[in-house]
């Protein structure tokens, strides 16, 4: 069997570092080839290599036999690869069929063939299983993993030899994870190549044929999957086993910090009510469009309530904005970084002291000393990746930009934090280090709500979860009284 795609000593340097290191891959057709590595080990930079995003150093590439040259993304497209990167690259103002059919519309007479256009996105998200998507709703309006079907279902109008997928798992639920699995083996027996970029092993060794290691933008090991050992693989990612295992005393929690009362509001919440304390973990589980991340937006003031009352350490508070939350002390991690958590234009030192530069500043002054002491000691408690403190926020990888928002909550003296799905994207030594930053804000008297797609992640950290459908707080529960099946059944509404 030959491969429908080769690369041959790869090579990629920024400012000088080298980040892509004689990489020497070969890509089948009708194989899922998963891509796994550390954040920063150079997964997402040789994709973008592929698609033309950046141009190579040195080495060479061949699909279907014949040398390979791109230089631009349409390059790509137009030789039947497509990239799923992991933020969305949607319109955000049109609707889903919109994104769809976006540049691939069938005209006539000049005007755009809406019906034509419409079928063909209907035809495509039921190939995906996702019938229930409204093709007229506002992209925009969509949570990011909805967005990322969106995306994926644009992948497959032109029907592509080989389709990219950079994390496409990270928000999604495992019901919605499952139907995407499906369809990912669908076009595997249309004899579709599919590279498959993700940071959770389980997925790798349930859906792949092949996989590739990078560490340091190297290739460690290319196997088929029937080499699979998580735990070497582990050690190969990161150079040492990594375990989840968060202990976790016995917590007697007494102090209320926080509570909703029959809270209604954007558009989907219905009666939510609940209570968090004083070095608690509290649970957000649910589907896609439960609203887990809706509640957050409520609670940090970003989506008003029209319904029901919140209260702060006892005391109803009204007219929520962010800057008033954060100055009554809580802080918020977004679930889409680069749209609502990130200045990419600016550096590391930048996005983490804004809003805040008490502890850079003496006697009105910002000193330079102090501010690079300052941003380095969080970095490296948080194993940020940096060439500098003064590298564009742009430029690093999707799990140290997950981790510079992380370091910016850092930087402000909270009492709550509310983590929108906060190691989406991240590796397994990073998703390691978030649970333990985590752990040690709870042991401080510091209070944690978690909203997150991923329910090993919950029933890891958190002492007590509450699962959303439809809008609604089914049940909550100290984190014992859970496991996986009973939260899943829980989110689909099959309460029995």
């Amino acid at each position: 069997m030959h491969p429908i795609f080769q690369l041959r000593g790869i090579n990629k340097s920024f400012s000088k570092i080298k980040v892509i290191n004689n990489i020497n891959i070969d890509f089948f057709s009708g194989e899922i080839h998963a891509i796994i590595g550390e954040n920063g080990a150079g997964k997402s930079t040789l994709c973008k290599i592929i698609t033309g995003m950046y141009r190579a150093n040195g080495g060479e590439m061949k699909l279907g036999g014949k040398f390979y040259s791109c230089s631009h993304p349409k390059d790509a497209i137009n030789s039947g690869i497509f990239m799923i990167y992991q933020e969305p690259n949607l319109a955000p103002d049109l609707n889903v069929y919109e994104n769809i059919m976006l540049g691939y519309e069938k005209k006539g007479f000049g005007f755009i063939d809406s019906h034509q256009s419409k079928e063909t996105s209907i035809r495509i998200l039921d190939q995906l299983g996702f019938t229930d998507i409204d093709i007229y709703r506002t992209v925009k309006n969509m949570s990011i993993s909805e967005q990322k079907i969106v995306e994926i279902a644009h992948a497959l109008v032109l029907e592509p030899k080989i389709i990219i997928l950079d994390e496409p798992t990270s928000a999604l639920s495992k019901v919605e994870i499952d139907k995407l699995f499906s369809m990912l083996l669908k076009l595997k027996e249309k004899g579709i190549a599919i590279l498959f970029i993700t940071h959770f092993l389980e997925e790798v060794e349930t859906i792949a044929d092949r996989y590739s290691i990078l560490k340091d933008g190297k290739l460690v090991e290319s196997q088929l999957i029937e080499k699979f050992d998580a735990d070497k693989i582990i050690n190969k990612m990161s150079g040492r086993t990594i375990r989840f295992r968060i202990k976790k005393g016995k917590k007697k929690f007494s102090n209320e910090v926080l509570r909703f009362e029959g809270v209604n509001g954007a558009g989907i919440i219905q009666n939510v009510s609940f209570t968090l304390r004083k070095g608690e973990v509290f649970g957000i589980a649910g589907l896609i469009g439960a609203g887990k991340s809706e509640i957050l937006n409520i609670c940090f003031g970003l989506t008003e309530y029209n319904k029901g009352s919140i209260s702060f350490k006892g005391q109803k508070i009204s007219n929520l904005n962010p800057s008033k939350m954060i100055k009554i002390g809580m802080g918020y991690l977004p679930e889409n970084r680069t749209r609502d958590g990130l200045m990419l234009d600016l550096n590391v030192t930048d996005n983490i002291l804004i809003g805040n530069y008490n502890n850079v500043v003496n006697k009105l002054i910002i000193t330079k000393r102090a501010e690079a002491n300052h941003i380095n000691e969080i970095i490296n408690y948080l194993n940020v990746k940096v060439n500098s403190i003064e590298q564009q926020v742009c430029e690093l990888s999707g799990g140290n930009q997950q981790k510079i928002i992380l370091a910016r909550l850092m930087n402000f003296d909270l009492d709550i934090f509310l983590l929108d799905e906060p190691t989406r994207g991240v590796d397994v030594k990073t998703r390691k280090i978030i649970y333990e930053y985590i752990k040690n804000l709870s042991d401080k008297g510091k209070s944690i709500i978690i909203a997150s797609a991923y329910i090993p992640e919950l029933l890891t950290i958190c002492d007590t979860i509450s699962v959303l459908f439809n809008g609604k707080m089914l049940e909550t529960l100290p984190v014992n009284k859970w496991n996986e099946e009973k939260i899943l059944s829980h989110s689909m509404g099959l309460l029995n």
